[in-house]
């Protein structure tokens, strides 16, 4: 993708296709189960089961995502490479003529996201107890959402894994919300398709409507 120059969303959502398509036609409509009692821990485990701590009932996937969001952090705000992908994503072009290798950075980048899925696709499986071709449909909308949310743009250059983080947080106790209420599936995805949206036109309205205010104040453009 990285040397054909192929815009990443559409790679993306390709393969996403391709490998459901493939995992529908190999299992059809059964699941897969049978996996060993140590995934189902990972899955359904807390914390205090594995300091010996009954009462500390956190859950594991919480602790793996705390260390997976701290080192994220620190990777993308305090090192160099982080700061050689955020000049990346906001100018490729400016990038290349810098010195960035900039074509290498986008391939370990994308790998370091399928790292990440795969981790997410273990923790889900540990806790589901199986595997079906259907299983989180749908959930890329959620992802694309979290991350707009949190102040990543969606053309690249800018955001932050705090903003994500709370995105994600904010996000994940509204559906959860919704479904304590015994709000439909189907009304959930309208929700957020909608909370996308104004995510997308809110910053882009309130630039333009400080652009007008500027203008008429006679102040000049930052």
């Amino acid at each position: 993708m990285t040397r054909l120059g192929l815009p990443s969303i559409v790679v993306t959502i390709g393969t996403l296709s391709l490998y459901r398509g493939i995992a529908q036609v190999t299992l059809g409509d059964q699941s897969i189960g049978g996996y060993p009692e140590a995934l189902s821990t990972l899955g359904n485990g807390t914390i205090g089961d594995l300091v010996g701590a009954p009462g500390f009932i956190a859950p594991i996937e919480l602790l793996v995502f705390a260390i997976v969001a701290i080192g994220v952090a620190v990777w993308a705000h305090a090192t160099v490479w982080g700061r050689r992908l955020f000049a990346t994503g906001a100018n490729p072009i400016a990038a290349r003529f810098s010195g960035i290798a900039v074509n290498r950075y986008r391939f370990w980048l994308f790998v370091f996201a399928g790292l990440m899925a795969a981790v997410a696709a273990v923790m889900l499986t540990g806790r589901i107890g199986s595997t079906r071709p259907n299983i989180a449909s749908g959930w890329e909308l959620d992802a694309v959402t979290i991350a707009i949310l949190g102040g990543v743009a969606i053309t690249g250059g800018r955001g932050s894994i705090v903003g994500v983080v709370l995105a994600a947080v904010l996000l994940g106790t509204f559906t959860f919300g919704l479904g304590m209420l015994n709000v439909a599936g189907i009304v959930m995805a309208m929700i957020v398709g909608v909370l996308l949206i104004v995510a997308m036109v809110l910053p882009r309205a309130l630039a333009g409507l400080r652009r007008v205010t500027h203008k008429r104040a006679g102040v000049p453009a930052a």
